[in-house]
């Protein structure tokens, strides 16, 4: 409880601009302030209320209780997002009414430290970072001062410190390795901020060396894969030495680089079903924005299987509007990309290929729609593929193949029945 209310009553003063003499004047000396602080003595109920009064708060303030903890967490979660998505106004209504609260006040700093950042308002910025990282050091709060380094680093580099900025970096990589992290976002922020120091100190070879760190901290696609697979393995291993601490961290990480790949994906794929959706109702301008937001996603997705499966309706959509050749060359593209590897997307483009080939190319049109009918049984589209199947027996009947006709009838009429 002393280590607790000592500690908020800290914040408070700090948040006041009080020192601890100012505090205790006329109440407690403020060799009994410094003690309260540390968490060496417990105040009375009377010298809460007293400190309560000249910290312009209330007791319930200074007495915290866990669902007040919890609250004031959930509280600074919001301020974080109001300012993740630029929405200063409100996280400044929010910072302001939330002093009060019995905890989060490093985090209050920082917050508003953020703000005057980004009115470009830096003296006021680095005043108030300083009373966070006093804060959060004092707390050894070692998760958050990572952060405050790079906001540290940040103010300075506006304002033109070079070689304060790079001390400042410098400390946000020492206090993020210490709490046994290895890449992420956060790590690849510090290393790029460290490259970018450095370059302009015209020191060329650490400024690469830290932009090849920064690249490799942060990675996606199938490299992103390849992490997400290592970084569980690694924890199994560490499982089964006993160092469950470590086996949960990388663990945790796997889980997230994968929810981002999924995230990713389910995007994508959204949007592919959606050009679909718009090709089946020859809405082919409506496709064109969409199909570009598809094309900036998987640059950072880099998954060589969705960017054929959207390559395949790209062809369809130059199909649609009459461009065969187009079309055709980039089907070609496309099934060369992945030959064995059947899509929704690719049955989508080839099935339309296919009935606007009837009368023009019958080599091209039974080679798109061998593959469509094969994708058509693979995803159990039996009125697809039974047309389909029409379509390829009357090509192969007008070249004199009767052979090659009767048994595309017969391979269908086996799986209507099998289905039935």
């Amino acid at each position: 409880m002393s280590s607790l209310i000592g500690q908020r009553i800290r914040e408070l003063r700090l948040a006041r601009g009080l020192t601890q003499t100012q505090l205790a004047l006329d109440i407690v000396t403020p060799s009994m302030i410094s003690q309260i602080e540390a968490g060496k003595a417990n105040p009375s109920e009377m010298l809460v209320k007293q400190l309560a009064e000249r910290l312009e708060t209330t007791e319930e303030t200074l007495l915290l209780t866990p669902a007040k903890s919890d609250a004031v967490a959930k509280r600074m979660e919001v301020i974080q997002t109001c300012l993740l998505l630029k929405r200063y106004e409100e996280a400044e209504q929010l910072i302001d009414a939330s002093f009060d609260t019995p905890t989060g006040h490093v985090e209050l700093h920082y917050f508003r430290a953020q703000l005057f950042y980004a009115k470009r308002q830096l003296l006021a910025a680095y005043r108030t970072l300083q009373t966070a990282i006093i804060l959060a050091s004092d707390q050894e709060r070692h998760n958050l001062l990572a952060d405050l380094y790079i906001l540290e680093g940040d103010i300075l580099f506006a304002a033109g410190d070079l070689d304060i900025a790079l001390y400042s970096f410098e400390q946000a990589k020492r206090y993020y390795q210490r709490q046994s992290q290895r890449g992420g976002v956060k790590q690849a922020q510090i290393y790029m901020r460290l490259s970018e120091c450095n370059r302009l100190l015209h020191r060329e070879k650490k400024a690469f060396q830290y932009a090849e760190f920064a690249a490799n901290s942060v990675t996606v696609g199938e490299r992103s894969i390849e992490n997400t697979q290592n970084h569980l393995s690694k924890a199994i291993q560490f499982l089964k030495v006993g160092k469950e601490e470590e086996a949960g961290r990388l663990a945790s990480e796997a889980k997230t680089m994968h929810q981002i790949l999924a995230w990713f994906q389910s995007s994508f794929e959204s949007d592919l079903l959606l050009i679909m959706h718009m090709l089946d109702r020859n809405d082919i301008n409506a496709t064109h924005p969409i199909i570009a937001s598809c094309i900036t996603k998987n640059c950072f997705y880099m998954a060589p299987e969705l960017h054929t499966r959207l390559k395949f309706l790209v062809a369809e959509t130059h199909v649609a509007v009459g461009h065969m050749d187009d079309g055709i060359a980039i089907l070609d593209e496309a099934i060369a990309e992945g030959p064995d590897v059947p899509s929704v997307e690719r049955l989508h483009a080839l099935s339309h290929a296919v009935h606007a080939l009837v009368y023009h190319n019958k080599h091209k049109l039974i080679e798109f729609a061998e593959i469509a009918l094969h994708d058509a049984l693979y995803y159990r589209r039996l009125p697809i593929a039974t047309e389909l199947s029409t379509i390829l027996s009357r090509a192969y009947l007008r070249m004199g193949k009767q052979d090659l006709a009767d048994q595309v009838l017969h391979k269908i009429d086996q799986q209507i029945h099998s289905a039935s």
